[in-house]
């Protein structure tokens, strides 16, 4: 997880709770008790996700790749986004 303090002008998520998964098209991902996350948002924009204007922009540093889309997923305060190029299997 992030060691990043929360930016209180992102709305969508605890930068201190966050965790970015990025992979290529046959990549896997297994969430673990996949059942008890809650999937908040799909098809959300690399480019905007790792920008600092918008709402849910929450900066370089957690290395959104432009032109991929991410899925987000928040689970007991904490937030996991999934590059949608990834297969997510759930556990």
């Amino acid at each position: 997880m992030s060691g990043t303090t929360d930016n209180a002008t992102s709305t969508d998520a605890n930068e201190s709770k966050m965790l970015v998964v990025n992979g290529d098209a046959g990549d896997v991902v297994q969430l673990v008790s996949g059942s008890q996350w809650t999937q908040a948002g799909a098809g959300l924009s690399g480019a905007t996700l790792g920008g600092t204007v918008a709402a849910n922009a929450y900066g370089s540093s957690f290395n959104f790749i432009s032109g991929h889309t991410y899925a987000q997923y928040n689970y007991g305060g904490a937030s996991l986004f999934i590059d949608e190029t990834m297969t997510l299997t759930n556990l």
